[in-house]
């Protein structure tokens, strides 16, 4: 199978398990599972599912076992999967298996009822770029940060899950006035964190690239350290 007909299984209300492995499948069709709310396991593992859209699992609201292995999946959204309660309101438990043979570098957040299933190595948690914070492990995608930092700080640094949050610029880098961490340019340096700014260096010293910590000496010129001297590339 390549493709999923529309409305291929609309009116499959009591099917508890639906099997769509070892196909090729690149895509899911609009409301695809839109009338399986009594489905518990879904397997569509080795296809050739690129993307994953948040829409296409909330109707699968008695679900306890996703299996999405060995596909070509390059990252999973914020808020992927949205956490399931029984009638009692009782939270459902979800294994999914996603990490094993796809393109993943990380996992984002999830809630506690839901875990991450891997036979391989476990992979890190995704976080929201800077200036960006997570409202929640349920939050569908990172928010713009608001607020202002001191000089040599950034707003939101990578990671973060609170609005307003600051944190020091590391070595190598210098804070802007809009809460951003930028590289030292060439020909400057920083070795302390928190900096407003960076240092030029010194006439006939200079740092090959961004982000430098030190500056070296140019080629022909030496600096006495402790008796000796050193010289550039030597």
């Amino acid at each position: 199978i390549e493709e999923i007909p529309p409305l291929l299984f609309h009116g499959l209300k009591s099917l508890k398990t639906l099997d769509l492995a070892a196909n090729r499948i690149s895509h899911l069709p609009d409301n695809c599972f839109a009338s399986l709310g009594n489905l518990e396991i879904l397997v569509m593992s080795r296809n050739r599912i690129t993307s994953l859209s948040k829409e296409d699992f909330d109707p699968l609201v008695r679900l306890n076992d996703l299996q999405l292995g060995t596909n070509l999946l390059k990252e999973v959204p914020f808020g992927f999967l949205a956490e399931r309660f029984d009638a009692q309101g009782n939270p459902i438990q979800l294994s999914v298996s996603v990490a094993d043979g796809n393109r993943l570098k990380c996992l984002p957040p999830i809630p506690p009822s839901i875990t991450w299933s891997a036979r391989g190595k476990a992979l890190p948690e995704c976080q929201c770029s800077p200036g960006t914070f997570l409202p929640s492990k349920t939050a569908r995608s990172c928010a713009k940060c608001s607020g202002m930092c001191s000089g040599g700080q950034e707003l939101c640094p990578a990671g973060s899950t609170e609005d307003g949050l600051c944190g020091p610029c590391a070595p190598g880098s210098f804070g802007t006035k809009n809460g951003t961490c930028e590289l030292c340019p060439e020909h400057s340096y920083q070795d302390r964190p928190e900096q407003p700014e960076c240092t030029r260096c010194l006439e006939d010293m200079t740092s090959d690239t961004k982000g430098s910590t030190r500056c070296l000496c140019r080629a022909g010129f030496a600096t006495p350290v402790g008796g000796t001297f050193l010289l550039a590339g030597g």
